[in-house]
């Protein structure tokens, strides 16, 4: 996986704006996932495929100035419009380094928490993701991971319409490599890793009224319009009209839009020293 191809599969669509939203979007509930996790002042964290903000501002918040949280992110835009974010809101311990997630060259051992979000539905190599995951934290550290479930992605009132396009957006990301649904299988990566004491949580949000992200499941089938066409599931004219359907949808002020499940889980790395590399 590319930082390319990274950008066309990832849930923010490789725009900064959504990237932002979302992340607004899904605070609270990693608040609460950090409360759970007992962040302490002090922690060194790095933030994996931060985009243009990720958890930097609550994982700077609980470190406090004895701590230091690291983004990392490949894309250029992502990483202009962190910057920017970092420096507007005054994260004095925060930086941002240019760098694959899956390979930071940041030294092994070193972080309290090490966090990713939307990469592994986003096509990056789990395996690869998770070894470097566990290889940044410390003996003892929290590796912890957020990816999505569609199962709980519907409209309320239920349309046909709407369920049609979750799944040609499902298909779309496996066809070009990507997985939606990678948040039912992060609990058992976790503990197939041998990370320690692996729990989960689940968290969805019912969204309403004029709610910008009531609308990301048709801006996700805007983005990957292309490979939807190719797959030949729908032709120029029936995507049209199942987009402008699914529009106004989420338009509607009455029609309630309950998100994606996110699964939030984290381990314990094993507090046994590392084997010397060889």
């Amino acid at each position: 996986m590319t930082p390319g191809q990274q950008a066309s599969l990832q849930l923010d669509s490789g725009n900064p704006a959504w990237s932002r939203l979302q992340a607004q979007v899904w605070d609270p509930e990693v608040e609460t996932w950090l409360s759970q996790i007992d962040v302490q002042p002090g922690w060194q964290c790095v933030d994996l495929g931060c985009g243009a903000m990720g958890i930097l501002e609550p994982l700077s918040r609980r470190s406090g100035a004895a701590g230091r949280v690291i983004g990392i992110e490949p894309r250029v835009s992502m990483l202009t419009a962190a910057g920017e974010f970092v420096r507007k809101s005054r994260l004095d311990n925060a930086r941002l380094l240019d760098a694959n997630p899956d390979k930071t060259t940041l030294p092994a051992d070193s972080f309290h928490l090490v966090h990713e979000r939307f990469l592994l539905s986003a096509g990056w190599n789990e395996r690869k993701l998770l070894d470097e995951m566990i290889r940044l934290a410390r003996p003892g550290g929290i590796v912890t991971l957020q990816e999505p479930d569609l199962s709980s992605w519907h409209s309320h009132p239920d349309h046909d319409a709407w369920a049609r396009l979750r799944e040609v957006v499902r298909a779309a990301f496996s066809a070009a490599g990507g997985d939606l649904d990678a948040g039912c299988r992060t609990f058992g990566l976790a503990r197939e890793a041998g990370l320690d004491d692996v729990r989960i949580r689940a968290a969805t949000i019912a969204l309403q009224g004029a709610h910008p992200v009531k609308r990301l499941l048709v801006d996700l089938a805007e983005t990957h319009r292309e490979q939807i066409l190719q797959s030949g599931t729908l032709d120029e004219r029936e995507l049209k009209g199942l987009l402008a359907e699914c529009d106004a949808i989420a338009a509607d002020p009455t029609t309630v839009v309950v998100s994606f499940l996110m699964a939030q889980v984290w381990g314990r790395k094993s507090g046994r020293p590392r084997p010397p590399q060889r």
